[in-house]
């Protein structure tokens, strides 16, 4: 996964109106400034934006308003990054309304002219599980691999033994593997079930002239 830009809107220390940020123009960042500038926030958003998850409040029952910016009735981060060649797009915001809270997750592709080709599925869950395919990773596995949260950096040694074999297989996308395994049993199995279908229909063709013996002389009994 490739970062290329985000915009945020009263997400932690960012306030309104949106700010963007391009990721683009460099090849190697290094984020650096006096505390409460906003270098764990970023990341915390972009992680937010893919996953839903940031800091360690994404454990409580409200997680997104413990995100938002004090005073805000409206959170909102977009973020474009690129996976083998392809552009996409995922934008994710949380509004405050008196009765309830609502949130909303959009996610697409975006073309060379910019246009953006929605991929968004009738919910929210099932856009998450799209948006973890296409990056190939969910965010356990992201926050044990390729980003280290202040205080975690024993966060893959810490599992247990079959969690660290399943991440690495999500990290390694030995997945694949297991998916085209499981093809190969089903395809197996209807291959072994026709087989049997015809070797019950070459029994039957085989016993035919017997029958129709069978059948003559029992006809000739009844004339």
């Amino acid at each position: 996964m490739i970062p290329c830009s985000i915009q945020i809107k009263n997400f932690l220390s960012y306030g309104s109106p949106p700010q963007t940020i391009s990721f683009e123009p460099y090849h190697l960042i290094y984020l650096c400034g006096k505390n409460g500038h906003g270098k764990s926030a970023l990341l915390d958003a972009i992680t937010w934006a893919l996953w839903g998850h940031a800091r360690k409040v994404h454990t409580s029952g409200k997680p997104d308003q413990g995100l938002m910016r004090i005073g805000s009735q409206h959170m909102a981060v977009v973020f474009d990054w690129i996976v083998h060649n392809q552009r996409y797009r995922v934008r994710r915001e949380v509004i405050l309304q008196p009765s309830k809270t609502v949130v909303n997750l959009d996610f697409g592709i975006v073309n060379e002219l910019g246009a953006f080709k929605p991929l968004t599925d009738k919910t929210i869950r099932a856009t998450q599980e799209r948006i973890n395919t296409t990056i190939g990773l969910d965010y356990d596995g992201f926050i044990a691999s390729a980003f280290i949260r202040q205080g975690n950096s024993h966060e893959f040694s810490r599992r247990a033994p079959q969690e660290r074999k399943e991440l690495l297989a999500q990290i390694l996308g030995i997945g694949t593997y297991e998916t085209i395994r499981k093809k190969a049993l089903a395809e197996l199995r209807e291959l072994e079930n026709s087989r049997e279908r015809s070797a019950t229909q070459e029994t039957l063709y085989a016993n035919a002239p017997d029958s129709l013996v069978a059948i003559d002389t029992r006809l000739a009994e009844c004339e």
